[in-house]
């Protein structure tokens, strides 16, 4: 199982297929509010970052665990 790092998450589409592909969902990362609170409706549990700024290597090992893959929307 491979194990995901979502940034510019958006709404979770990304998110969403990756987790039908088998892969697991481990945080997130999204500055916009109403994206914010969706991603906290579909994937209460995932640490999720608002400033991809904070996203650093000690950060997400310490809230994420081992890391396979890291993912991105296009920025708005």
């Amino acid at each position: 199982m491979m194990h995901v790092l979502s940034l510019f998450s958006g709404v979770g589409a990304h998110d969403l297929g990756l987790e039908w592909a088998g892969m697991t969902i481990m945080g997130q990362c999204e500055v916009d509010e109403y994206c914010a609170a969706v991603l906290t409706k579909h994937w209460p549990t995932v640490p999720r970052w608002m400033d991809v700024k904070d996203v650093t290597g000690d950060s997400v090992r310490q809230r994420c665990g081992e890391i396979d893959l890291v993912t991105g929307g296009f920025p708005c």
